[in-house]
Formats: C-alpha cells, sequence, structure tokens
C-alpha cells in the first residue's frame, strides 16, 4: 500500500478539524486538542488487548499515559506540550505501520491507520504551533 494516500487523508481530516476549531475560543479548542490527543494514544492499546500479548499491552499503556500526560500539560502549562504529544504520536504511528516485521508496538489490521494518523497528527501540531505560538 502507498502511504502517502492514507496520509493526505488523515492530513485533509485534521485540516478540516483545525478549521473548525478557529470557530470555538482558543480555551475551548485546546481543551479539544488535548482530548484528542489522549484519545489517540488509547487507540493502539486495543490494538495491544486483541493481540493478547502482555509485552505489547504494557508498551502501549506506557505510550498512551505518556501522551495523557503530555495532554495535561499542554491544557494547563504550555500548548507546546501537545505540539511535542502530536509530533511523538505520529513517530509511534510510524512504529505500528509495518505489520510484516517485528514492532515496537502492537500489530495493526487496519493497515491505512498508521499512515493516516501521521498525517493528521503532524498537521495538527503545525495548527498547534501556528495558532498558539505566533
Amino acid at each position: 500500500m502507498r502511504p502517502w494516500l492514507p496520509m493526505l487523508a488523515g492530513a485533509a481530516l485534521a485540516a478540516a478539524k483545525c478549521a473548525l476549531l478557529t470557530f470555538i475560543p482558543r480555551p475551548q479548542a485546546l481543551a479539544v486538542l488535548a482530548l484528542v490527543l489522549v484519545a489517540a494514544g488509547w487507540v493502539y492499546v486495543g490494538s495491544a488487548l486483541s493481540d493478547g500479548r502482555l509485552r505489547l499491552i504494557v508498551v502501549e499503556v506506557a505510550f498512551a499515559l505518556v501522551f495523557l500526560g503530555l495532554a495535561f500539560v499542554g491544557l494547563w502549562y504550555t500548548p507546546w506540550a501537545l505540539v511535542v504529544g502530536y509530533v511523538g504520536h505520529g513517530i509511534w504511528d510510524w512504529f505500528h505501520e509495518h505489520p510484516e516485521r517485528e514492532q515496537a508496538g502492537a500489530p495493526v489490521r487496519a493497515l491505512w491507520y498508521p499512515p493516516a494518523c501521521v498525517g493528521y497528527d503532524w498537521l495538527v501540531a503545525l495548527f498547534i504551533i501556528d495558532w498558539y505560538a505566533f
């Protein structure tokens, strides 16, 4: 599969969400961005649970907790933590993209999901930088 096609679809979805976020007050938009980061962090826990290997469950829960922590820091202290969270989650997505090799994370049955999530995550990170940092 060509990963750029789902990546473009994920970026398009992120662009639509970011455009909608500009219509609500920034504190509420920041809360939405933090909530979505938390949700994205826990998606791979479901993959690990369906796989059943304890090592993968522990790894995925640990990463999900990191993204949860970054969301709280981003919401309470600085939006830069959300940028780190979204970029980091995009990198973590790449570890799930190739089911044929041993991976750090749980295998994902929907092969389009990791590259779509990369496109989504990284465009949202750019939006946060643009909207909150300048």
